[in-house]
């Protein structure tokens, strides 16, 4: 009897463990697909170094404009790009491992590693692929930035 309970709650204890696995996943694939798919239109639709007027109203203060970006956040350090591919790498290894030492009651913290996890994810393909981030949202009073960047 005693070890048909050690059984059930060991069943109990790692079930929820999967579930909290899978949503770091989830949160990190869907900050991913969206970075990588809305770089694939700017790509596709906007030559580099120009903007392009998404809702016209807004043009003042909101606009599309991609460039290329080598460095780490707002175009710093462009020489040491393949120093952060190797920092990207290593810091979505160290999420992915970290991520199942914290107790399962802290979501928040959970919430964020998947944050993070898609941005960095996101950023180290454009490295891969291109050899640069490309960065494309530019909100006139901030530098251009891409949604990985606010995953991260």
């Amino acid at each position: 009897m005693t070890d048909q309970i050690e059984i059930e709650s060991n069943i109990q204890a790692t079930a929820p463990r999967s579930v909290i696995d899978f949503v770091l996943l989830a949160i990190a694939v869907i900050v991913l697909a969206a970075d990588q798919a809305s770089k694939a239109w700017v790509v596709a639709n906007i030559p580099i170094n120009t903007t392009f007027e998404i809702i016209p109203p807004l043009r003042e203060i909101f606009v599309l404009t991609y460039i290329s970006n080598s460095g780490a956040a707002f175009g710093m350090f462009p020489q040491l790009g393949l120093l952060f591919t190797f920092i990207a790498l290593a810091v979505s290894l160290v999420i992915v491992f970290y991520h199942r030492s914290i107790p399962a009651e802290q979501w928040i913290v959970r919430l964020s590693l998947g944050l993070q996890l898609g941005g960095a994810l996101g950023n180290l393909i454009d490295r891969l692929r291109f050899g640069y981030v490309v960065d494309k949202l530019y909100v006139r009073w901030f530098p251009v930035f891409n949604i990985a960047d606010r995953g991260e």
